[in-house]
């Protein structure tokens, strides 16, 4: 009969330190992500003609396969923004053209008759570089990072409907551990109240 109760709590153990990690990996991994989403959405509300960004950085998300396989889609790309003399051949930004925002790479940089800067750009898997060259004024900002294939779950985030469920899934959860916590807290404080006065 010991045996048996012993075998049942030692898998009640189990089965509560997997919830425990399961739970503080969601924390982890989305919470970061839904925070900046937050940032984003409130920029983006703020000022809607504008690329929203956190301290100079930037996020986009790859939607196409001109960048393989240095970049790929649904990668995301962290873009950092820049002074002009910041900027060289060989270096990866983003920049919005036509109502489009493009990650590719510089190429070339001539002057115009006037003196401005222009920056001819490539995708890494193009055969040709890009039609248009571009100017200082229309480039977002340099890469400086690149995060795999999460991609999707960021776009999933940007939906408030989705972003509004998951932040009430989350503040469940919160609310339920801390109701549980105060509950094995009474039961201690009990129990040690009992086992003293059994002892008087």
């Amino acid at each position: 009969m010991e045996e048996y109760y012993n075998e049942k709590m030692r898998k009640k153990q189990v089965i509560k330190t997997i919830k425990n990690t399961l739970v503080k990996l969601i924390y982890i991994l989305l919470l970061p992500i839904i925070l900046w989403d937050l940032i984003i959405i409130i920029q983006t509300i703020q000022k809607p003609n504008e690329t929203p960004s956190v301290f100079g950085i930037k996020t986009f998300c790859i939607i196409s396969g001109s960048m393989e396989p240095t970049i790929s889609v649904n990668d995301i790309v962290i873009i950092k923004e820049v002074e002009q003399n910041e900027i060289k051949r060989g270096d990866i930004i983003a920049f919005k053209h036509k109502g489009e925002t493009i990650t590719h790479r510089i190429i070339k940089i001539s002057k115009s008759e006037n003196g401005e800067l222009l920056y001819t750009t490539q995708g890494d898997a193009n055969n040709t570089e890009d039609e248009d060259k571009i100017t200082f004024d229309e480039i977002e900002g340099k890469c400086i990072n690149v995060i795999p294939k999460i991609g999707k779950i960021v776009l999933a985030l940007k939906s408030k409907t989705t972003l509004g469920i998951i932040l009430a899934i989350l503040i469940i959860i919160y609310i339920f551990e801390q109701k549980t916590n105060t509950k094995k807290i009474k039961r201690s404080k009990e129990r040690e109240k009992y086992e003293k006065n059994s002892t008087q």
